[in-house]
């Protein structure tokens, strides 16, 4: 069954309300910047409320952070990790909103852009919480940069996402490219198993935009099981 399809009664079946209560997760949003992404950002902001909404339907104690990135090498363009006060992660939905609308798409365009590099500043946030489900997710129109200025290639991304330790990895990419971003799914995760997350097609345009909501719908859901099932294993608390 598509994890598009699960609705909050079958999650609740996966695990207790008792298991949920505990369960803590940082989820850090990746996003090309450039001018083709405009209506990208505008979808969802418009949309925060109902991703913001699965989580706490599961009870998930949630953290959110930003990275947004251009195109480093050719351009010059500077990657941001947005802060909240001292750290790169928010509790507060409102906060990570008021962030998000004040992102402007401009600069860079396809064909390609410093998904490379970005991934890996994300991956090694050093503002992850211990014990917790660490979750990033890739909205990008554009190829990468192969070589980047710090990574290389796809194997040398492979190994740095796999080092870092991250528990899901959802790629929301161009739907010509997808092709290209499955070799990011031959990751696998700290108990040699294949990475979990989703790769997603991104449209062209604002016409996409239902579409896109769905998938921000499955990756609500996605995210949320993972992070009970990791609670219900591990005793996951997110200190």
């Amino acid at each position: 069954m598509s994890r598009f399809n699960m609705t909050e009664e079958k999650l609740a079946g996966a695990t207790s309300d008792r298991d949920y209560s505990t369960v803590a997760s940082d989820f850090y949003f990746v996003i090309d910047c450039t001018q083709t992404m405009q209506w990208v950002l505008d979808t969802i902001c418009q949309n925060l409320a109902k991703l913001v909404g699965i989580f706490e339907e599961g009870k998930l104690r949630m953290r959110y952070g930003i990275l947004e990135f251009r195109d480093s090498k050719v351009q010059k363009e500077p990657m941001i990790q947005h802060k909240f006060g001292k750290s790169h992660f928010t509790a507060d939905p409102s906060e990570l909103k008021k962030k998000l609308l004040s992102l402007t798409a401009k600069g860079g365009g396809p064909p390609k852009e410093s998904v490379f590099d970005a991934l890996k500043m994300a991956v090694e946030e050093p503002d992850w919480r211990e014990d917790t489900t660490k979750i990033v997710v890739l909205f990008t129109d554009a190829q990468p940069h192969k070589p980047d200025v710090n990574v290389k290639s796809w194997q040398e991304c492979c190994d740095v996402i796999e080092a870092s330790g991250i528990d899901m990895l959802h790629l929301v990419v161009h739907k010509d490219y997808l092709d290209d971003y499955k070799k990011l799914r031959l990751i696998e995760d700290k108990e040699g198993n294949d990475l979990p997350g989703e790769l997603l097609p991104l449209g062209d345009s604002k016409e996409a935009g239902t579409k896109l909501v769905d998938v921000l719908e499955g990756i609500g859901y996605s995210s949320q099981r993972l992070a009970a099932k990791n609670n219900a294993k591990g005793g996951f608390r997110g200190v």
